[in-house]
């Protein structure tokens, strides 16, 4: 078993025996992710991603975003991307659009945004859980309260995320380009008025 494996494997056994995510475990395996520059075989792949299903269980929204955190890190690499779609997170992730805490909508988008880069799986997936429909209506939530001081994490995450499900279908690339460009609009407005 690598180092990876072992990582999420006792991430996973902290929360079977505490029920709490132990953030600076989570911290280590997201910097062994980042740092990381070898393909995953199928193994390591299949360990990590039964850790991170369990735990997805999580309700806390802190441990909670760490853990989409997680995911989005791994789908970085292009030979996770279906396994995580077979592992069923699609539809996991994006139940976590609607939540109240901004951090688990970054992480949610970020994590499908990842997923669906340049994979017909995943992007046969989301069509089934309406993913992409979820995610305009995202940015539209998000054109309606944009704000020019703010960092924007949000709006960029969602229209990343948006291009990688929309990349191969016009109709709606076209439907999050109008929205964000509204909302570029609308700050460009806001910047420009005395």
């Amino acid at each position: 078993m690598d180092h990876l494996s072992e990582l999420f494997l006792k991430l996973k056994l902290g929360v079977e025996e505490t029920k709490g995510l132990d953030l600076g475990d989570v911290d280590t395996a997201i910097n062994a992710l980042q740092s990381n520059n070898e393909e995953f075989d199928e193994t390591t792949i299949e360990n990590i991603l039964k850790s991170v299903v369990a735990l997805l269980e999580i309700d806390e929204p802190e441990s909670k975003a760490k853990v989409l955190m997680l995911i989005a890190e791994i789908a970085k690499s292009e030979e996770t991307r279906v396994p995580c779609v077979k592992a069923g997170l699609i539809a996991t992730i994006l139940s976590n659009l609607e939540s109240e805490d901004p951090n688990i909508v970054l992480q949610s988008l970020r994590a499908i945004g990842n997923i669906s880069y340049d994979n017909e799986l995943a992007k046969s997936a989301l069509a089934e859980h309406k993913g992409a429909e979820k995610i305009v209506k995202k940015l539209g939530v998000l054109e309606k309260s944009f704000d020019e001081n703010s960092d924007n994490k949000l709006e960029l995450a969602a229209c990343g995320s948006m291009l990688n499900v929309a990349s191969d279908d016009e109709a709606l690339t076209r439907r999050s380009s109008v929205i964000w460009s509204s909302i570029i609009f609308v700050g460009l407005c806001e910047t420009e008025s005395p």
